[in-house]
């Protein structure tokens, strides 16, 4: 079973929780947002039990194995460091980051980079759900599934 998180609990988290939940094998065991009423309401509307306010407090406690981030663009970098620091896959939509080297330096944390495709972390940067970049990733998308 493919543990997921959702960080941003806005009206696109409904989009990803719902292409989740069509994806076999796959379970959102937690949402997260700084307001914590949105997490709250995103759990309430799909039977999420866990929602957090923090994302520390969510990747310690919920060991999810992917993460989606679904907040604006200016949090991605962060986010996204926070998230492969801790071990978890990161699937964002475009922009992937405000700057480019900012871009450079998520591809490289920890070793993830474009040039190394046997990193053990994913990065998926994605425009409108369909794959647009992939750092470490074999080029099937759905090899994340399985």
């Amino acid at each position: 079973m493919l543990r997921i998180a959702i960080i941003g609990c806005g009206k696109v988290a409904d989009q990803h929780v719902q292409a989740i939940h069509r994806i076999p094998d796959c379970e959102i065991v937690a949402v997260c947002d700084r307001e914590p009423l949105m997490a709250k309401q995103l759990g309430e509307r799909f039977g999420i039990s866990a929602c957090f306010p923090d994302l520390r407090e969510l990747l310690h406690a919920a060991s999810p194995d992917v993460v989606h981030i679904t907040t604006p663009p200016q949090s991605h970098y962060s986010l996204a460091k926070q998230c492969l620091e801790s071990g978890s896959h990161v699937y964002l939509e475009k922009p992937f980051t405000i700057t480019a080297d900012d871009g450079d330096a998520s591809a490289d944390i920890g070793g993830l980079s474009w040039r190394q495709p046997d990193s053990s972390r994913k990065l998926l940067v994605v425009r409108f759900g369909r794959l647009n970049v992939c750092w470490g990733l074999p080029r099937e998308p759905r090899s994340l599934v399985t």
